[in-house]
């Protein structure tokens, strides 16, 4: 069985950052699995404007044959690929200069990707060391019919719909008419990758020492994934406007019901208080090889919305050696956990609150931590209507 399972590729944005040579040499060694996957990818890339789409749409449906270092490398690309990981990937070219030629048009994700086809285990330390701040935010809907009606893959006619209905929403926003979705299905789940434009945007830049202006549209993409077994969409999206757009527009274009998605109350953090420590367990949970109580912010009655918060690197540990409790009044409103998958150097640490919205830098790992909390009664069956 492929590694692949810890390491899957899902942030396609990732290959636009890195330059096409850098991806044709990586890719090379791997253009015979492109191939049996109906793609040369290195004739593609030798074009001006290369599918990127469909290069992420191979890397994303990963299976058995899928060589065990191509998502990998790219899970760990995208992990180092910021000015804080080009800081560290520099400083280890200042004391070993043969490790590669840096350019000075190189991006963090460039920096990264040819660190990995060098020396790939002091990338893996990198990513591990570094302390990024980057999240990615997820808000759960689910659809209250019974029974929930069998999942069919949309047809190419109706993706065109679905795009053209965003289209329509981008354009009103100014962030430009186009969207690009594709659709593709790992395991259980459904995953819709959304490629739009945000608002134009102005920057000063150098060129070749002078100062000039530059006019572009930034590229952004979004993801929708939809459970078929529990009839729940998750939506990581940056704009409130967006989530709405995604809830309201795959309910109409998928189901033929624009309230499909009715259902918006999603977690239930009681289980901490009313399970104790065994609310945390995880050995049911083959990805996962600890996991540890980090913060709970309980609100407090009275004027002035008092909040008390507890923290600590393993809660329920701490509480139990000094013979304390979690409060017994007041409501519990968001819940850290540190959750240590297998094969990674540190633990991620995983956010929920009691509406419907949870936070975490491992999008790899959703479908693994949805299990984990649905398992340890987080994740309630049924939930509130709208917003």
């Amino acid at each position: 069985m492929s590694t692949l399972n810890f390491r899957q590729f899902s942030k396609p944005e990732v290959l636009q950052q890195i330059d096409k040579k850098h991806l044709i040499d990586f890719f090379e060694p791997h253009a015979e699995y492109f191939l049996g996957r109906g793609l040369d990818v290195l004739a593609e890339l030798g074009r001006k404007e290369p599918d990127y789409a469909e290069i992420c749409r191979i890397l994303i449906t990963s299976d058995d044959a899928t060589p065990d270092d191509l998502a990998e490398a790219l899970y760990y690309v995208n992990d180092v690929a910021s000015d804080d990981g080009a800081e560290v990937i520099l400083d280890y070219l200042d004391r070993e200069p043969d490790l590669f030629i840096a350019e000075q048009n190189s991006t963090p994700a460039d920096l990264a990707l040819q660190l990995w086809m060098v020396r790939p285990k002091l990338l893996k330390r990198i990513s591990g060391n570094l302390l990024s701040v980057s999240k990615r935010s997820y808000d759960y809907f689910k659809t209250s019919r019974k029974p929930i009606p069998e999942f069919q893959k949309p047809s190419e006619e109706i993706i065109g719909e679905l795009e053209s209905t965003l289209d329509d929403w981008f354009f009103q926003k100014l962030k430009g008419r186009y969207s690009k979705v594709i659709c593709t299905l790992r395991d259980d789940y459904v995953w819709f990758m959304i490629r739009h434009g945000k608002r134009y945007s102005r920057a000063a830049i150098i060129d070749d020492g002078d100062s000039k202006s530059y006019h572009f549209r930034p590229e952004k993409h979004d993801v929708v994934v939809y459970n078929p077994a529990n009839g729940e969409l998750r939506i990581n999206a940056e704009a409130k406007g967006e989530i709405c757009l995604y809830r309201s527009a795959f309910g109409s274009h998928i189901f033929g019901d624009s309230q499909f998605f009715d259902l918006s109350k999603q977690f239930n953090l009681d289980p901490i208080r009313t399970e104790g420590e065994d609310s945390v367990r995880f050995e049911d949970i083959d990805e996962f090889e600890d996991v540890k109580l980090r913060e709970v912010h309980v609100a407090l009655d009275g004027p002035f919305n008092d909040v008390e918060v507890l923290k600590s690197d393993d809660l329920f540990t701490s509480m139990r050696h000094s013979g304390q409790t979690l409060p017994t009044e007041g409501a519990i409103t968001q819940i850290k956990f540190g959750v240590k998958f297998k094969h990674e150097a540190r633990p991620k640490v995983v956010k929920i609150t009691n509406a419907n919205r949870a936070e975490y830098k491992c999008n790899e790992h959703a479908e693994a931590i949805e299990c984990w909390l649905n398992n340890r009664g987080f994740i309630v069956t049924g939930g509130d209507s709208g917003e």
